[in-house]
């Protein structure tokens, strides 16, 4: 005897296959006529490339300029404040999931904006050492 699983996949499979196909070509372009999706792609490869770039230079910064040159230090913050980000990302999932619930998509985005904002906008000084001694140090 078939399991629930089995038919449903079954029926899936030929619901499939039964379809009347369209070559590749003609399908990317339909899609990239499509002028809200282009836009929607667009954005978010600028978005993605420009948060490369940015994290490229969060490095730089970590490494050279906090630690004066010593990898094997900064690695130590740059993994313990990737660490916390992505915990602090996860943990925000079920938050955000019931606001939207009951606030909306829309009100739920600029909420969670204002709240990364708020946070991002505090300074946080680690290892014991000023920007004066490492500024001074760079320069002689």
């Amino acid at each position: 005897m078939k399991g629930w699983a089995e038919i449903l996949h079954q029926a899936f499979v030929r619901r499939i296959f039964d379809r009347d196909t369209v070559p590749i070509m003609e399908s990317f372009a339909t899609t990239y006529r499509n002028r809200t999706f282009v836009r929607l792609v667009s954005a978010f490869v600028l978005l993605i490339v420009g948060f490369q770039l940015v994290m490229g230079f969060n490095n730089f910064i970590t490494i050279f300029f906090l630690y004066g040159g010593d990898n094997a230090a900064a690695s130590s913050l740059m993994a313990q404040n990737g660490t916390l980000w992505a915990l602090v990302g996860i943990a925000g999932v079920a938050p955000m999931t019931l606001l939207s619930q009951r606030l909306g998509k829309r009100t739920t985005v600029i909420i969670a904006l204002l709240i990364i904002i708020a946070l991002r906008s505090f300074p946080i000084h680690s290892c014991g050492r000023s920007r004066t001694r490492t500024a001074r140090r760079g320069a002689l």
